[in-house]
């Protein structure tokens, strides 16, 4: 016997879209071999999290975030391979690396679910920048730095290398300047 719900409530209709859209995202990230499949488990549930508590305003720049930092990081694969192993961290990403980028941000956002105030999706859009800083220096310095140093000590030491500095990597960081008034 199928059951119809003449008229369900919005809260479910919105739940229901957002858990499918989490499950469609995991999924596709998976396949593009983008996340592995605690990555995918991850990434899906803070998609869905942010159909269902935030709207496409809250979708956008998470979205932009993740496909540009996975783009890059597939970029120069064969040549950053050897740096990768040092820093046992390939160009397909786990849970661990989603909540490392992405909780900070996904605190803020069941934050402003429960508090609306313009500053919680401020903290988010901070917190997403900071994490694309971090990932963008690291895949642009790896690729492009010859002779990364440690930010500690100013020792030399092989690309990859956790606490490693370039200057390639270090402007891939930088916000974009628009014209100085």
């Amino acid at each position: 016997m199928l059951l119809v719900w003449p008229d369900p409530p919005l809260w479910l209709m919105r739940g229901a879209g957002a858990a499918g859209g989490g499950l469609v995202f995991g999924w596709l990230a998976w396949r593009l071999r983008f996340l592995d499949a605690s990555g995918a488990v991850a990434g899906g549930l803070f998609g869905a999290c942010l159909l269902g508590l935030g709207g496409t305003a809250w979708v956008v720049p998470a979205l932009v975030f993740f496909v540009t930092s996975s783009l890059l990081s597939k970029v120069g694969r064969r040549r950053k391979a050897a740096p990768a192993r040092r820093s046992a961290k390939g160009d397909v990403r786990d849970a661990g690396q989603v909540l490392a980028n992405g909780a900070v941000a996904w605190g803020l956002l069941l934050w402003a679910a429960l508090d609306p105030s313009p500053r919680w999706y401020a903290g988010f859009v901070g917190a997403l920048a900071a994490a694309a800083a971090d990932t963008w220096a690291t895949e642009v310095g790896t690729l492009l730095g010859r002779q990364p140093r440690l930010i500690t000590s100013g020792r030399r030491v092989p690309p990859g290398t956790s606490g490693a500095v370039s200057w390639p990597g270090t402007l891939a960081a930088s916000p974009a300047r628009g014209p100085s008034r």
